[in-house]
């Protein structure tokens, strides 16, 4: 597309955009000087017809710097002023005036050039509406800006669409994610299993404390938290009811304890283990108190297919240490139990008595290392 200005020959004005007119010899004239230009003509005629000198208009701006003659003027002579002969009379009327140029468009005259190009943002030039990087008309872009005005109005049904279908996105890419997750943990479980014992306690002592703590507490769901301490062996019988049946139990224990030692019986319980240092599978534990004595049998937990006697002559005398990788649990509390006592065993706690010093006649005497040893070989005495 030509970029170059086009000015008008008289008063220098460019006419780029607006409305110009050209002549037989290649000039433009601006809308008014073409108009004045035309009068001026008309004048200079009718002043010859009617034996009138023209009078000379005020000369236009930008003449001053020609010095060529203006149009319609007389170049000034140095004698008297002639008056040119009439010419002939031939009939004719005068020849009309040339034809009005065709309107321009009134938009790009009159519309202000923007400061960037409405199509690629480019910074415009001063007085240019050629965009130097895309090479467009910014006074023929209405259709874009129409266009993108138009794209621009978003309706309400528009937006609430919009939304639920970033909703609808969000939503699959969730449910995808969750059922990864889920094949993952089911695959990480397959190759590697829980243990039936990983919710028991990982030290006898600790075992004791909870189940006694859970009793105490007097709970329907801290006697179902008790059962679960006891020994899997134990309560993986084939009554469906075991659950119930230690529940009452559990309950009957809370409301003694309660009745004989206070609602703060746990505080003042003391918990010992009957026989320290013991690995052996089942370890006593004894509660104290006020001078009675109950008796809690803790149980390192083992699968429930082996018992110790065959765990015993498979391998040997086996230790359940507390190394922090076995488990245990309750055995019983004796004198709470679920199962049936014979009748020569205890019904109820036993009494902590204190051992008497001996007096010297009943004191052993003491070993004397000096005495010979008996010979294992001699014969037994007649």
């Amino acid at each position: 597309m030509d970029t170059t200005a086009i000015f008008c020959c008289r008063c220098k004005k460019d006419v780029s955009a607006s409305k110009r007119v050209k002549d037989p010899r290649g000039k433009f004239y601006c809308e008014p000087c073409y108009q004045a230009a035309v009068k001026q003509l008309q004048q200079q005629r009718a002043a010859q017809q009617g034996g009138r000198s023209p009078v000379a208009p005020p000369p236009p701006p930008g003449a001053a710097r020609t010095g060529a003659p203006r149009i319609g003027t007389v170049p000034a002579a140095s004698g008297p002023r002639r008056m040119p002969p009439p010419p002939p009379s031939s009939g004719r009327q005068p020849a009309p005036p040339p034809p009005r140029p065709a309107a321009a468009p009134a938009s790009s005259a009159s519309k202000p050039l923007p400061d960037r190009c409405p199509a690629c943002d480019a910074i415009m030039l001063p007085g240019r509406r050629i965009c130097i990087k895309c090479n467009r008309d910014v006074t023929k872009l209405d259709k874009l800006l129409a266009v993108r005005a138009r794209n621009a109005q978003v309706s309400r049904e528009e937006k609430v669409g919009e939304w639920i279908g970033k909703t609808i996105k969000i939503a699959f890419i969730l449910i995808i994610v969750g059922a990864c997750g889920f094949m993952g943990y089911g695959a990480w479980l397959m190759f590697h299993p829980g243990e039936p014992f990983d919710d028991y306690p990982k030290s006898r002592a600790e075992a004791v404390h909870q189940i006694l703590a859970d009793i105490s507490e007097g709970s329907d769901k801290s006697y179902e938290a008790a059962f679960k301490l006891i020994s899997l062996r134990v309560r993986t019988t084939t009554n469906e009811h075991q659950d119930l049946v230690y529940k009452m139990v559990f309950k009957h224990m809370h409301d003694d304890f309660i009745q004989k030692y206070g609602g703060d019986w746990l505080t003042k319980a003391k918990i010992e283990n009957e026989e320290p240092g013991s690995n052996e599978e089942i370890v006593p534990f004894t509660v104290t108190l006020n001078d009675e004595v109950y008796h809690v049998l803790s149980q390192a937990q083992v699968a429930g297919g082996v018992s110790t006697f065959e765990n015993q002559l498979l391998h040997g005398h086996q230790e359940y240490l507390e190394n922090g990788k076995r488990h245990f649990g309750v055995y019983e509390i004796y004198e709470y139990t679920v199962r049936q006592k014979d009748k020569d065993e205890p019904q109820g706690p036993t009494k902590l008595r204190e051992l008497k010093p001996l007096d010297d006649a009943q004191a052993p005497a003491p070993a004397d290392n000096n005495a010979p040893k008996p010979d294992p070989n001699a014969p037994p005495a007649p």
